[in-house]
């Protein structure tokens, strides 16, 4: 999944009602073609309503 540049946010489609769901995301930066990524965030636990 690929968001823009100045993305804060994401909205999740297609979840199912009453599932947990676990989330975590790192960012990256291309440098001379390269990707250098940072560290994973902590995750994050999420249900459904």
């Amino acid at each position: 999944m690929k968001l823009s540049k100045k993305a804060t946010s994401k909205k999740m489609k297609k979840l199912s009602k009453g599932k947990r769901y676990y989330f975590r995301i790192r960012a990256y930066k291309t440098i001379d073609g390269k990707k250098y990524y940072s560290p994973w965030s902590k995750v994050k636990s999420i249900k459904c309503k």
